[in-house]
């Protein structure tokens, strides 16, 4: 009776052992294609992304609408500003951006929302009176833009880092005059 018991037992844990082993065999694939295909959506050298090509900044005023674009602008709080950060060529896949505004050596997160084309250019086109945190007097706008997983988490961090093909930092000056 005895050796029917251990029998009994035998293959009651052979079963386990087997069916033990597909689980594991099962769950390890279903681990390692589950790490594959986030690494695909999230990350550029397996999920076949192009690098990010460069940016320009380019802010303006409406009191001289034809002239030249540039990273350094005068505007009255009448006015309308337009920030547009332009790639040099079209954008595929996940773009991000985070503004920063700095003055008098204080640098804080901008909360303005840009609209984005299908080209990847970010545009922010509004009343300067209207915009968060710009007050007459001198002003750093700092940009970071890149692919989402890769950004900086700001202009202090992204000076340290070199910015590879994932992301690039854009400054510009703004001077804002009382009406």
């Amino acid at each position: 009776m005895r050796t029917l018991d251990r029998g009994v037992r035998s293959s009651r844990w052979r079963g386990w052992g087997k069916g033990g082993l597909i689980v594991a065999v099962m769950g390890g694939w279903v681990v390692f294609l589950s790490w594959l295909c986030l690494r695909v959506a999230t990350g550029p050298r397996l999920g076949g992304l192009p690098a990010l090509p460069a940016y320009r900044l380019e802010l303006s005023g409406d009191a001289e609408p034809h002239r030249p674009r540039s990273s350094a602008e005068s505007l009255v709080t009448g006015e309308m500003l337009t920030v547009l950060l332009r790639p040099v060529e079209a954008v595929t896949g996940p773009v991000a951006v985070k503004a920063f505004v700095e003055q008098g050596g204080y640098r804080r997160a901008w909360a303005v929302h840009f609209e984005r084309s299908e080209a990847g250019a970010f545009i922010l086109r509004a009343p300067v009176r209207s915009l968060p945190s710009l007050k007459p007097g001198r002003w750093r706008l700092s940009f970071l833009i890149g692919r989402p997983w890769a950004l900086p988490p700001g202009p202090a961090a992204a000076h340290r880092l070199d910015p590879g093909d994932d992301w690039y930092l854009l400054e510009g000056e703004l001077e804002i005059t009382a009406t």
